[in-house]
């Protein structure tokens, strides 16, 4: 995921995925913003359901700034490992 945020702030990118067992399970992930505000974060998981071990159970989460932004990914970009616009971060 490729986005805009303020020069140098960390982006934090959260799933909370949820296992066979009703077990929740938090994935995180992040990146800092280049001097143009420029941030790149690699989400490895669809926010559809993709195992049978294993669900999203709602978007990803996007922060950077004090801004938090929904973000959803289908099983084929993940797949593909397409590079795709994220959400501007700046409040």
């Amino acid at each position: 995921i490729e986005g805009l945020t303020l020069p140098g702030e960390v982006i934090e990118g959260r799933l909370t995925l949820e296992g066979a067992n009703g077990q929740p399970l938090e994935y995180r992930a992040y990146s800092r913003a280049d001097r143009e505000g420029r941030y790149e974060l690699r989400l490895p998981y669809p926010t559809e359901s993709f195992t049978s071990q294993f669900a999203a159970t709602s978007a990803y989460a996007l922060e950077a700034a004090g801004v938090i932004a929904p973000l959803t990914l289908d099983d084929a970009a993940i797949r593909e490992g397409l590079r795709l616009e994220g959400p501007t971060l700046v409040p």
